[in-house]
């Protein structure tokens, strides 16, 4: 008999959506013959019963188009907005559920939707769901699709502000989503060389950063990119908002909890609009003039990247199988190259960026080599630390940066050659350079900026001279190269020009009987 499978997809779109339901669709159809039925606009779809049949037709061609074809929206079960008032709408779901014989349903979401599946679950309903964000931020799992692609166009927004904040000599200040996780603002950081970061899980002095970007100024670096997750706090709010909360939790009497919970919100609510003065401040304190961009809703939309195709593909996949194993009330989780299931529940929390995480490590490493004197002035590899971690002791166990050994990048020594290479006269040629780098021979390593570790090349001065005075590909001649002599191009001279001094003997025998015959003639 076959099983009936409904479909939806809920909360905030993302790319890749739509991979997802082609991957579960076709793989159910295909390898198990079930009957998919999706439905539109996630919960609230499920509630009017709003249904469309998935069949190969209608799944042909929506592997690269962004957004979902079902719809989405942020509507609750249990909090539904009807005729002006909110009821739970709970167990008109479980009736839509019942009326078309589901065996499951497939719920497509992040952590909200994750929070909202596990009440139909109480409610004895068969559920699977899938982890759907841009912000990475749900638990149990490697990866979110979404991620990927939101990644890659934040990290090129980054490119292409550095050329108009260099031609200006600008602060950009360039808001990054991510809600309260700053996976995706310190991922596009990273890799599109912004030189100050500021994530949610690490509260800023705006001191700290004037002064960070101040000291670009001194080395003669006149703008600077400046990423900021939507959720950074400072150090000041994110104290207040911590007292808040933590009244709010404690509080013997309900009005208490309830006034504490009013400050809370009217202190997030305050948040808003943070980026614009951070933007405004680090005019003030450095005197260099200050430009926002906020990414916004850009960073949702578009072809999903191939890493978001093939996730969100292998992710579906696994989850039909499971489906037909009869494995419910779970959600399929990344792990490494894999899929596995993952326990649901109300309780879970949000998987925020630890304070020892590699890409934090490697922030403040590099920034801490950077201060010491010892990196290459190189706005791609020489970054701000995740500055502020010095500066958040009171509110957050972070890791002291300056506990951190700065890395010493391309520390060059001369050695001389071994015994058996000793046999070219060539003064210059007797000495080699060893090029040590540590961050190359560790993950994430920039092989592309160094050479590998004990990797050789000719020191940089001499290599010039004696490329030009003992090539062996020009047999060992001297002296400056002549443009145009390199062996490989050369051709004898010849001018094409110039008029042969009398005709081939073909041309001229035809030329003698042309001038026969009209002589005869």
């Amino acid at each position: 008999m076959a099983q009936y499978v409904g479909i939806l997809t809920a909360g905030g779109d993302s790319p890749g959506l739509n991979a997802a339901i082609r991957g579960v669709a076709k793989a159910a159809i295909g390898a198990y013959d079930m009957q998919i039925i999706g439905f539109r606009d996630g919960f609230r779809g499920l509630m009017q019963d709003r249904i469309v049949r998935l069949t190969p037709a209608e799944l042909s061609g929506i592997l690269t188009v962004g957004g979902t074809i079902l719809g989405t929206s942020r509507d609750k079960p249990n909090k539904m907005p009807i005729g002006g008032e909110t009821m739970d709408m709970t167990d008109v779901m479980v009736d839509t559920y019942h009326k078309h014989n589901l065996d499951v349903l497939v719920c497509l979401g992040g952590g909200g939707t994750q929070k909202n599946a596990f009440q139909l679950v109480q409610k004895g309903l068969n559920i699977v769901t899938l982890p759907k964000t841009i912000d990475n931020d749900v638990a149990m799992t490697d990866l979110t699709f979404g991620f990927d692609t939101a990644l890659g166009i934040a990290t090129e927004a980054i490119d292409r502000l550095h050329s108009t904040a260099h031609s200006h000599h600008r602060i950009i200040v360039v808001e990054i989503m991510g809600h309260n996780a700053g996976w995706l603002a310190l991922g596009a950081g990273i890799a599109g060389g912004a030189d100050v970061i500021l994530i949610p899980e690490i509260p800023y002095d705006i001191e700290v950063v004037a002064e960070a970007i101040r000291n670009r100024q001194r080395r003669g670096s006149n703008f600077s990119i400046v990423a900021v997750s939507e959720g950074a706090l400072s150090q000041e709010h994110a104290k207040a908002i911590a007292k808040a909360r933590e009244r709010e939790e404690s509080g013997e009497k309900k009005k208490e909890r309830k006034a504490a919970k009013k400050e809370r919100k009217a202190l997030e609510a305050e948040h808003q609009g943070n980026t614009l003065r951070v933007a405004q401040q680090l005019e003030e304190l450095t005197g260099l003039e200050s430009r926002m961009t906020i990414l916004g809703h850009l960073q949702r939309g578009g072809t999903p990247s191939a890493g978001d195709r093939l996730l969100a593909t292998r992710l579906e996949a696994a989850a039909a199988d499971f489906i037909h194993d009869g494995v419910y009330g779970v959600m399929i989780a990344s792990r490494g190259e894999g899929a596995s299931s993952a326990a649901g529940g109300r309780g879970r929390q949000a998987q925020l960026v630890p304070i020892d995480h590699a890409w934090v490590r490697w922030r403040a490493t590099s920034a801490s080599a950077w201060a010491t004197g010892d990196a290459r002035e190189d706005r791609r590899s020489s970054k701000i630390a995740l500055l502020l971690q010095q500066t958040c002791s009171s509110t957050l166990p972070v890791v002291d940066p300056t506990g951190l050994q700065p890395v010493s990048r391309n520390r060059r020594r001369f050695q001389p050659l071994p015994q058996s290479e000793r046999g070219n006269p060539h003064p210059h040629a007797r000495k080699r350079l060893v090029v040590e780098d540590s961050e190359c021979s560790r993950p994430g390593g920039r092989l592309g900026h160094a050479p590998l570790a004990g990797h050789q090349i000719p020191a940089q001065g001499d290599a010039a001279r004696w490329a030009q005075t003992r090539s062996p590909i020009r047999g060992g001649r001297t002296g400056p190269r002549r443009p145009g002599s390199h062996p490989l191009h050369h051709r004898p001279r010849q001018d094409l020009h110039r008029k042969p001094l009398r005709p081939q003997p073909r041309t001229h025998r035809k030329l003698t009987r042309r001038r026969e015959g009209r002589s005869a003639g």
